[in-house]
């Protein structure tokens, strides 16, 4: 093979390879869609959708919670998903069936008896959490 041809199939070589990079690199930084609020939220829905994956209890501070059958491991924005920066700041993408409520609507509390609860409410949120920041450190 003469250096031509050669030289040819290396420039062509790191040009797709260039090309390659550029594009996974940018689809990586560009904003992850998400889907907003859903409409008509409510309470029933929420009851409806939610009851298989746990239970609702009557809880003296809020009313009814939803406890979820997640596992004793379970941590609300930190188990079975992960953060992606979208149009909408940073956002909390859930891989549980029935993340799309409590991780964007409502609140989470714990206590000792009941573990991690969710309080409902219908004003969609890419994720409620407060975001901290000290010394390097986001949290």
């Amino acid at each position: 093979m003469n250096s031509a041809k050669l030289l040819f199939r290396k420039e062509t070589f790191c040009w797709i390879f260039a090309v390659l990079f550029l594009t996974l690199s940018y689809s990586c930084v560009i904003q992850q869609p998400v889907s907003a609020q859903q409409e008509n939220v409510s309470f029933q829905v929420f009851y409806d959708q939610l009851s298989p994956y746990g239970q609702w209890v009557d809880y003296a501070n809020w009313g009814y919670v939803w406890i979820p059958d997640a596992g004793p491991d379970f941590e609300p924005y930190s188990t079975a998903g992960h953060w992606v920066m979208t149009k909408y700041g940073w956002t909390w993408v859930s891989e549980y069936p029935w993340g799309w409520a409590p991780f964007h609507y409502g609140r989470w509390d714990f206590n000792d008896d009941l573990g991690w609860f969710w309080i409902p409410d219908t004003e969609w949120g890419p994720a409620w959490v407060t975001w901290r920041r000290a010394n390097g450190y986001y949290g």
